[in-house]
């Protein structure tokens, strides 16, 4: 599982994730409240591919975004 966290409006968010196959889902929480939908993203196939790290990071990294510009709880606030 990977784990990171961040701080944004003196807040601070934790961001997690795991593998599921060839699928990262990750999602971000407050304390114990989710803090935003979850984010998927897959594995692309090929020799070229970037590696999980990098899916990783890409994922946490749209995440912190969307925290960023309010749109990470749109399913969860019913927006």
């Amino acid at each position: 599982m990977a784990k990171t966290s961040f701080e944004h409006k003196n807040q601070t968010y934790t961001l997690t994730g795991k593998w599921d196959g060839d699928v990262f889902t990750a999602v971000a929480k407050q304390d114990r409240k989710p803090a935003s939908d979850p984010f998927k993203i897959e594995r692309p196939k090929g020799d070229d591919a970037a590696s999980d790290d990098v899916l990783e990071n890409a994922a946490f990294s749209a995440l912190k975004a969307a925290i960023e510009d309010g749109s990470a709880l749109s399913s969860i606030d019913g927006a």
